[in-house]
């Protein structure tokens, strides 16, 4: 009888746990379904600060059409595990957007109307060899304005740059008007020709990223204005630049242009190659804006090198020894993040290679925003000790902190001062070309006087 009742009370247990099961379910479906929690450990399914912002502020809906043939990918779990995650992924950049991400998925069988779509739209196919069939894994998007783009097929080994990739494909098609950014560079930047491998050389991956996003103009080492179209300035290590050019830049910001400037103490990347004749090459020099610098009330430490002892990365120097920590090479974590700024929030690292520093004149009437600064277990090294340094850990036996933080990437806002007060520079005269004023010419000059200053707005 005992064990009758205990069979009973055993039953109606399972009953009442399986009525608390579907009831659980029903109420995590209702109650939870705009919940999405990431318990991942690198956070996989979070997007970044930066990622989040851009979706929220989207003016016109973005149409998203992600192709995948489940189907025909049968037994491929490697390939159906990221497709699972991309389209989760897309979900995050809908669920984002506010409802201006429309986001579709779409199985396209074999020889139907979706695979013709699919290829309308450019997607690539992927041949799955001996098993015969096709398949497609790729995003198309369209805009407001029929614009289209497309991801022709995801990479399973680009996994880590998948929310930069789609991040990047929906900005295209809410901004089809690419900003024009003019490139003011001493550097090859865009790629050039090595005299030692006779081969040419690609261009930076940051240049190939640019032009992605950008409208990019390549602008010639000296101009004497910068075109009204430009939308910002993109300047990387000005050498000697002469004096029309500094003027034409100096203009430009002047009116309210935007210029993104990067000088450095020692510019590797600006040495020159070894000579095939075989004397040597040149170590790699420095720049800096001092004209312009000074006028705007911010000074670069052109002849320094800001050593943190904190951030310093290893690296190794020579194959089997035991990595040697870099003070000149620095990795910043969110420490010396500026998360405040739009410039830099969502930042998360970066790495700088021998950095100078820049301060504020005391009379400046301009304020410099910090973005990336050092630790104050840092110090000041003389440039020239940086460019023939055969062994990095000599930096650190003569290493001694200042105990001051340094700014090693700033943004500068308020009214600026032009450096021409007297106007435009005067036209170079070549000294072998004859003079060609006359007397009549010298006279009307004399009674103009000087030309007159052109106004900073």
């Amino acid at each position: 009888m005992e064990s009758k009742q205990r069979q009973t009370t055993a039953s109606a247990t399972l009953v009442l746990l399986a009525v608390a099961f579907i009831a659980a379910v029903m109420a995590s479906n209702t109650l939870l379904s705009g919940l999405r929690i990431d318990l991942t450990e690198n956070e996989l399914y979070s997007l970044s600060q930066g990622t989040e912002s851009f979706l929220e502020g989207l003016d016109e809906p973005i149409n998203l059409y992600f192709f995948f043939s489940d189907e025909t990918a049968g037994d491929l779990q490697f390939l159906r595990g990221y497709a699972t995650r991309v389209r989760e992924m897309l979900e995050e950049f809908a669920a984002a957007a506010g409802g201006r991400v429309n986001l579709q998925v779409i199985d396209p069988p074999p020889f139907s109307e979706e695979e013709d779509r699919a290829a309308q739209y450019g997607l690539q196919d992927i041949n799955l060899g001996t098993l015969g069939d096709s398949l497609y894994f790729g995003l198309a998007a369209t805009n407001a304005f029929g614009d289209e783009a497309v991801l022709e097929v995801f990479d399973p080994t680009e996994e880590a740059s998948l929310e930069y990739d789609l991040a990047r494909l929906i900005y295209s098609l809410a901004n089809p008007e690419q900003p024009i950014v003019g490139l003011l560079s001493g550097v090859s930047m865009s790629g050039g020709f090595d005299p030692q491998t006779q081969q040419p050389t690609p261009p930076w991956f940051t240049y190939q990223q640019a032009e992605q996003l950008f409208d990019l103009r390549n602008l010639p080492a000296s101009i004497d204005a910068v075109d009204d179209d430009i939308d910002t300035l993109w300047i990387v290590h000005p050498s000697a630049l002469d004096e029309p050019t500094l003027y034409a830049i100096d203009q430009f910001v002047l009116r309210g242009g935007r210029a993104l400037i990067f000088v450095d103490p020692v510019a590797e990347a600006a040495a020159a190659p070894p000579d095939p004749g075989g004397f040597g090459f040149s170590p790699p020099s420095g720049s800096d804006l001092p004209e312009l610098f000074t006028a705007w009330g911010v000074r670069f430490s052109g002849s320094q090198v800001v050593a943190d002892n904190v951030n310093a990365l290893s690296v190794n120097t020579e194959f089997g020894a035991r990595p040697v920590r870099h003070v000149g090479l620095l990795g910043l974590t969110t420490a010396g993040i500026n998360a405040d700024d739009v410039v830099s929030a969502g930042l998360g690292s970066i790495n700088l290679g021998i950095a100078g520093h820049f301060t504020l004149a005391e009379d400046a009437g301009v304020s410099l925003v910090p973005l990336l600064t050092s630790s104050t277990e840092s110090a000041l090294i003389d440039a020239s000790r940086f460019q023939f340094l055969p062994e990095p850990g000599e930096l650190l036996n003569e290493f001694s902190a200042t105990g001051e933080s340094y700014v090693l990437a700033a943004r500068l806002e308020g009214p600026l001062t032009t450096a021409f007060p007297d106007g435009p520079p005067a036209a170079e005269v070549d000294a072998d070309e004859p003079l060609a004023a006359t007397d009549a010419s010298a006279d009307e000059e004399s009674a103009n006087g000087a030309p007159e200053p052109q106004p900073a707005d």
